[in-house]
């Protein structure tokens, strides 16, 4: 399955799917939490997480996952 793996807080996180924010609005450092819905800041871009894994737990959709461990704008992952 692809995927991409992150650390987050300390916590691997595999991401399993995202999408290409058009006109984010919004920019920062590649890695960045930059809005509540998990839009991350890319060296070119951003893209919104929509499907996340923690280690150990079953594949959930983004607000499944920030309701279980927090991701508060402004994170750095990586």
């Amino acid at each position: 399955f692809p995927g991409a793996w992150t650390m987050a807080l300390g916590d691997r996180v595999k991401c399993l799917g995202s999408e290409l924010v058009e006109d984010a609005g919004t920019w920062g450092p590649a890695g960045q939490v930059l809005s509540p819905d998990l839009k991350i800041a890319c060296g070119q871009g951003t893209l919104r997480l929509t499907q996340l894994q923690r280690a150990g737990k079953s594949a959930q959709d983004s607000g499944s996952f920030l309701r279980g461990f927090a991701l508060p704008v402004g994170t750095k992952l990586g």
